[in-house]
C-alpha cells in the first residue's frame, strides 16, 4: 500500500479513520453549507464543533486506533525505502496491475501519466518524481488530536514537471496541486483533507472517484469521499469583476480630476494669499517703525505717502461652481485633511471616539478566531481556551456589537433633539431620512462590489478557496436584501456579507427612532413612556422566543451546536431581539442633549462607576459555564440573559459616556477622549465593512495550517488592526468622504434655491 506513491498518506488515514466513524454523532447539518454560501458563523461554529470532538479524543479510546496508524505508517515506510533501493522487477509487475486497476476509473490521460509518476518513484534513477512525492501532504504529529489536515507544499507541486520523451512518445505534464478529501458517515464536523501533487491532466471528478476507488477497495466503504478539490493561479472573469473595474476606474478618475482642480483653482490661491498676508504684515511693520514717529498720534495717513489700505488688498479667490465643487468632493487633498483632523467642536462627545475604536478592535479580536478557525492547525486549543477566565472576553465578545447600537441610539437622539428644540418636532424628516442613507448605503455597496469583483484575486495556494468570497454565490442571489437593508429578514440563511446584518439593524432602528424621540418634543414623560414601551417589548418578545425555541446563551460553547443555526438567524440578528440597547442609547442621548453636563453628588458618582463596572463583568463573565459546558444556564436563566443581558451592557456603556461628558471620567475619559481616536473612529465604519475581506486574504494565502499560540495570535491581531484601518483610510477617500462631500455640495445649492 506505501507503494503507490502519491496515495500512500491517505490510505492510510483511511485506515485509521475507519474506526473512528461510528464513535461521533452530532446534528450538525447547519455547519455544513453548500460551497458559496459559507461564512464566518458556519466556520466559528464548525471549529468549536471540531474542538469539542478533539477534546474527546482521548475519552473514546481511539488512542489505540491511532497507535495502529503510526504503526502502520512506520513499516509501510521502511517497505517503500527498500522497494525504491533495491530492484524487484516481479513486486513492480505484481504492483503495476493493481495500480492499472485502480486507475482505469479516471481518464486515460490521468491514467497513463499518474501511472507513469508511480511507477518513476520505484526507479531510483529517476528523480523529477520525487519532488511530485514531496509536495504531498504526510501524516505529522498530533494525529491523535485530530491533526488531518496534511497540506503539502502548493508551489513546489506547482513547479513540479515531469520531462517529455519523444522518442516513445511520451509527453511531459505539470504538477497540479489538489486535496483528496473523506469523512465518516454522517454529519462529522471534520474529515480528511490530504493536499496531493498529480498530473495536470487529472480533473476534479477524476480525484474524486479515484478517491472513492481507494476507499472501496481498502475499507469497504466505511468512509465518504467529498468532491476533491484542485487549486490553480487561474482567476474568471466575473460579471462583479467587470462592473467592478468599471466603477473603480470611473471613481479613480474622478479623484484624480478632484484632487487637480482642487490644488490650482482653490488650494494653490489660498496657500498664495497667505505668502501674501504674511507679507502684507512683515511690510505693515516696517513702515510702522520707519514712520511711526512722525508726528504725534495723527496716524501713517496724514503725513505719508505710504496708504496702508492698499496693503489689504488682495485678489479675490475665484469661486469654482457647481460642477467644479463636485469634482472637488473627490479630491483627496481635502478629504484626507478632513479625516486627519483631531479637533473637536464645542459640545462634542469627546469618550464616544475612543468607545467607538476600541469596540471595533474588540470585535476584530473575537474575529481573528472567527475567521482563522477553519485554518488552525491545533483546533483543541480551542478547548484549553474556552476555560481560561481570559479568554471569557473574546468568546463572549457578542456584547462589542451592543456597543455600537447603543452609540448609534445616543448620537442619533442627541442630534436630532437639539434640532427640535431648535424648529420644533416638524422638521425636514424626509432629509433625516435621506442624509441617513446616503451616508452608508454608497460605501457600503461600493465595498461589497470591490469585494465580489477583487477578492479572488488577491491570493492563491494550497488553503485559498476557489470561491471569493466565501459567500459569494449568496451575494450573487440576495445582493438586493443588503441595498434594502433586509438580510436579516429575508434571507437569514443565505445572507450576502453576513456582519452586515448589523447594518440592516442599525438602518431599522433609525427608521423607527423618530417614534422614540418626538413624543420628547411635548413632554418629557411621553419620551420616557414610549422607550419603556419599546424597551419592555423587546424584552419579553426575547424571553418568550428563547423559552419557547430552548435557545442557549452563547453561540460558542462545547456544548451541543445543534441549535446554533436557530441562534444566530431566529435570535442574533433580529431587530426585535436587539433593540435594548438602541433605546437606552435614545434616552441617554436626549437626557446629555437636554441637560449638556450632569451634576451629581461625589457618592453617586462613585455608587455609578461600582455598579457599572459589575454589571459589565456580570454580562461578559456571567456565562462562563455555558462556554465550557461545565455548569450550563437553565431555560430560565438562558432565557433571562438572552432579553437582559443586552440591554444591561447598554446601561454600562452609556454611564461611562454621561460621567466622562460631565466630568467625572478622570483617567478613563482622558484615555477615551485622545485626539488620535478621533480620526481613528472616522473609520471604524470602513474598517467594520473591509476587515473581513482583509482577514480571508490573510489567512488563505498562508503556505501551511495556523499554529494557535497566545503569542501568535497576538501578533497576528495587531497587524490584521493596522492593516485593516490602512486600507479603511484608502477606501475611505474614494468611497465614503467624496459621498460626504457631495451631499454637502448639493444640499446646500438646494438650500440657496
Amino acid at each position: 500500500m506505501a507503494k503507490y506513491g502519491s496515495f500512500t498518506f491517505i490510505m492510510l488515514m483511511l485506515l485509521g479513520l475507519q474506526k473512528t466513524s461510528a464513535q461521533f454523532s452530532d446534528d450538525s447539518s447547519w455547519l455544513n453549507p453548500a460551497p458559496g454560501r459559507q461564512n464566518y458563523i458556519h466556520t466559528l461554529t464548525h471549529a468549536v464543533a471540531r474542538a469539542r470532538h478533539a477534546g474527546s479524543f482521548e475519552q473514546n479510546n481511539l488512542s489505540s486506533v491511532v497507535g495502529e496508524v503510526l504503526a502502520d505508517f512506520s513499516v509501510l515506510q521502511t517497505e517503500l525505502l527498500a522497494l525504491r533501493h533495491e530492484t524487484k522487477p516481479d513486486q513492480i509487475l505484481k504492483y503495476s496491475g493493481l495500480i492499472k486497476d485502480i486507475l482505469s476509473v479516471t481518464n486515460s490521460a490521468c491514467a497513463n501519466d499518474t501511472g507513469r509518476l508511480v511507477m518513476s518513484l520505484f526507479n531510483k534513477k529517476d528523480r523529477w518524481s520525487l519532488q511530485f512525492l514531496d509536495a504531498n501532504g504526510k501524516p505529522g504529529a498530533g494525529l491523535m488530536l485530530l491533526h488531518v489536515n496534511f497540506v503539502g507544499d502548493y508551489k513546489q507541486c506547482r513547479n513540479a514537471q515531469a520531462p517529455s520523451n519523444t522518442s516513445i512518445g511520451l509527453k511531459g505534464f505539470k504538477g497540479n496541486y489538489c486535496a483528496l478529501m473523506a469523512k465518516p458517515p454522517g454529519d462529522i464536523p471534520f474529515g480528511l483533507a490530504v493536499g496531493t501533487c498529480l498530473p495536470d491532466t487529472c480533473t476534479e471528478a477524476d480525484l474524486t472517484v479515484l478517491t472513492e476507488q481507494l476507499i472501496r477497495k481498502f475499507m469497504n466503504g466505511t468512509l465518504v469521499a467529498t468532491q476533491a478539490k484542485c487549486h490553480s493561479d487561474e482567476r474568471p472573469m466575473t460579471t462583479a469583476t467587470v462592473v467592478a473595474i468599471t466603477v473603480l476606474c470611473l471613481i479613480l478618475a474622478m479623484v484624480l480630476s478632484g484632487t487637480v482642480i482642487d490644488i490650482v483653482y482653490v488650494q494653490c490661491p489660498k496657500w498664495k494669499k497667505e505668502i501674501e498676508d504674511a507679507d502684507m504684515l512683515t511690510n505693515t511693520n516696517r513702515v510702522g517703525s520707519l514712520y511711526g514717529a512722525v508726528g504725534s498720534g495723527e496716524g501713517l495717513l496724514g503725513h505719508n505717502d505710504v496708504d496702508e489700505t492698499a496693503l489689504l488688498i488682495v485678489k479675490p479667490t475665484p469661486t469654482l461652481g457647481l460642477l467644479g465643487k463636485i469634482f472637488v468632493s473627490f479630491s483627496v487633498y481635502t478629504n484626507a485633511s478632513k479625516v486627519l483632523n483631531t479637533s473637536q467642536p464645542p459640545g462634542s462627545l469627546g469618550a464616544v471616539h475612543g468607545i467607538r475604536f476600541l469596540s471595533m478592535s474588540w470585535v476584530m479580536l473575537c474575529h481573528t478566531f472567527a475567521f482563522g478557525a477553519f485554518f488552525f492547525r491545533n483546533l483543541e486549543m480551542f478547548e484549553t481556551l474556552l476555560n481560561r477566565w481570559t479568554f471569557t472576553v473574546i468568546a463572549n465578545g457578542f456584547a462589542s456589537v451592543d456597543t455600537f447600537f447603543t452609540l448609534s441610539g445616543l448620537l442619533t437622539a442627541y442630534l436630532t433633539y437639539q434640532m427640535t428644540q431648535k424648529y420644533g418636532w416638524r422638521i425636514n424628516w424626509l432629509l433625516f431620512y435621506f442624509h441617513r442613507i446616503w451616508r452608508l448605503t454608497p460605501p457600503y455597496m461600493l465595498i461589497l462590489l470591490m469585494v465580489l469583483g477583487f477578492q479572488q484575486y488577491f491570493g492563491s495556494g494550497a488553503l485559498w478557496d476557489e470561491i471569493q468570497p466565501a459567500d459569494r454565490d449568496n451575494c450573487n442571489e440576495y445582493w438586493w436584501s443588503n441595498l434594502l437593508y433586509v438580510n436579516n429578514l429575508i434571507s437569514a440563511s443565505k445572507m450576502c456579507f453576513v456582519h452586515s446584518w448589523y447594518l440592516s439593524n442599525d438602518m431599522q432602528f433609525f427608521f423607527i427612532s423618530p417614534l422614540l424621540i418626538i413624543p420628547f418634543c411635548f413632554k418629557r414623560v411621553y419620551g420616557v413612556l414610549a422607550c419603556m414601551i419599546f424597551l419592555a417589548a423587546t424584552i419579553i418578545t426575547t424571553a418568550v422566543l428563547s423559552v419557547h425555541k430552548a435557545w442557549p446563551v452563547t453561540l460558542v460553547s462545547l456544548r451541543t451546536t445543534s441549535l446554533m443555526g436557530s441562534w444566530f438567524e431566529d435570535y442574533y440578528i433580529k431587530p426585535w431581539c436587539r433593540l435594548g440597547p438602541y433605546v437606552i442609547g435614545v434616552l441617554t442621548g436626549v437626557m446629555l442633549a437636554h441637560y449638556k453636563r450632569i451634576h451629581m453628588p461625589k457618592f453617586v458618582v462613585i455608587l455609578g462607576w461600582i455598579l457599572a463596572t459589575a454589571i459589565g463583568l456580570a454580562v461578559v463573565y456571567g456565562i462562563n459555564g455555558d462556554l465550557t459546558g461545565d455548569n450550563p444556564s437553565s431555560l430560565g436563566a438562558a432565557a433571562f440573559y438572552n432579553s437582559v443581558s443586552r440591554t444591561a451592557w447598554a446601561v454600562c456603556v452609556c454611564w461611562v459616556i454621561v460621567a466622562c461628558t460631565s466630568g467625572y471620567g478622570g483617567l478613563v475619559n482622558s484615555l477615551l477622549s485622545w485626539s488620535p481616536f478621533v480620526v481613528l473612529g472616522r473609520l471604524t465604519f470602513v474598517a467594520y465593512l473591509i476587515h473581513p475581506c482583509v482577514f480571508s486574504v490573510y489567512y488563505q494565502n498562508r503556505d501551511q495550517l495556523f499554529q494557535i499560540t497566545d503569542t501568535s495570535i497576538a501578533v497576528t491581531f495587531c497587524g490584521l488592526l493596522v492593516c485593516t484601518y490602512l486600507v479603511s483610510f484608502i477606501l475611505m477617500l474614494l468611497f465614503e468622504s467624496p459621498m460626504i462631500g457631495l451631499e454637502r455640495v448639493l444640499l446646500r445649492r438646494k438650500h440657496k434655491e
